[in-house]
């Protein structure tokens, strides 16, 4: 009737070694159920010794405020936490927007470096390398050891009478078209620059100064179809001099001005070709433009007159014409030749 335990509601296990244990498991359960039954049976009275019913308990007070201080702690770092969690994100869009203004700064920055890029670099008219690109590239050239390099500058013939003639906009459009002509007519290894006004330039690296001079044969030879495009056949030719680094200069401002006078050579011979330059080219050229300086000075200067050299019919001894001879005395040469200053005279600036 009473098990031989002291009762606990607190403690109740089942245990079972085996199968054979279900039964006796099974007669518990029934002796509890029926324990249940009396209000009077050790089972109330184990639940009235643990939870009395008439005790007045009352929890002690460290307790409510310890619980009251958790609770308020436990607000507050939930609260801090949602106070930093929202600060963060605040930050976090705040850096975001801070970055895409950058990147957008950045951005313009790249954009406006490329279109100075451009402008510093490359000619308006034509998109090709202007001539401080090319200068910055030939003095990159000859800084390498054991390099060689060719210059070839390219002057078109007449064009100021094409650009005075057809205006500035269609001379734009005809150095466009030169400029491409030319362009397809080089190597993949040589530059091209528009060295300025109805100038271009060529540098030619590594190669030897035969082939130069194939080059300058082919630039010539492609310009030798007439311009179409612009409504009417123009046909452009082109004066080119050559100079050669190390053969022939040993430096970038002789190099370029060798290369200058071998142009003016080739244009002096009536254009529609190439010169290369050599001591006597520059020798020739030094002088007549030493004659165009000296001409100029003459005028002022009062170095020439006319004689009057007359035409006499043998027969009767009869004064029939006068022919007018220029004369002129240079300070430095002396009497000059006609032959030599009358040509230069001559010749349309």
């Amino acid at each position: 009737e009473k098990l031989p335990f002291e009762f606990s509601p607190y403690e109740v296990r089942f245990a079972a070694a085996d199968d054979t244990q279900w039964k006796n498991l099974g007669a518990i359960d029934s002796f509890l159920a029926q324990e249940k039954q009396d209000g009077s049976s050790f089972y109330y009275a184990a639940f009235d010794k643990w939870f009395p019913k008439d005790r007045d308990y009352h929890p002690p007070t460290y307790i409510f405020w310890l619980l009251t201080l958790f609770a308020t702690t436990l607000l507050g770092f939930l609260s801090g936490r949602l106070f930093l969690h929202r600060k963060e994100q605040k930050r976090t869009s705040e850096l975001v927007e801070h970055a895409k203004k950058l990147e957008q700064e950045n951005s313009e920055h790249e954009s406006l470096r490329r279109q100075l890029h451009q402008l510093a670099y490359y000619d308006e008219i034509t998109s090709l390398p202007n001539r401080l690109f090319f200068t910055e590239q030939l003095h990159a050239a000859l800084m390498e050891e054991q390099n060689i390099a060719c210059v070839a500058l390219v002057d078109l013939d007449r064009f100021k009478s094409f650009n005075d003639n057809l205006g500035h906009e269609a001379g734009n459009a005809l150095l466009r078209l030169v400029a491409k002509r030319i362009s397809a007519s080089l190597p993949d290894n040589v530059l091209l620059a528009r060295y300025g006004g109805d100038e271009f330039a060529l540098l030619i690296i590594e190669e030897p100064f035969p082939e130069c001079a194939d080059i300058a044969r082919g630039v010539v030879s492609a310009l030798q179809d007439p311009i179409t495009e612009l409504g009417s056949e123009l046909y452009v030719t082109a004066s080119i001099g050559l100079s050669h680094y190390p053969s022939e200069a040993d430096n970038i401002s002789e190099l370029l001005q060798q290369a200058d006078i071998a142009m003016y050579r080739a244009n002096e011979g009536g254009g529609d070709s190439w010169c290369v330059y050599d001591v006597e080219v520059g020798k020739r050229v030094t002088s007549r433009m030493e004659l165009e300086t000296g001409l100029r000075r003459a005028l002022v200067n009062g170095e020439m007159w006319l004689e009057y050299q007359p035409q006499v019919e043998i027969a009767t001894n009869r004064v029939l014409a006068v022919e007018a001879l220029l004369r002129w005395r240079h300070p430095d040469r002396g009497m000059i030749n006609a032959s030599e200053f009358i040509q230069v005279a001559e010749k349309p600036v």
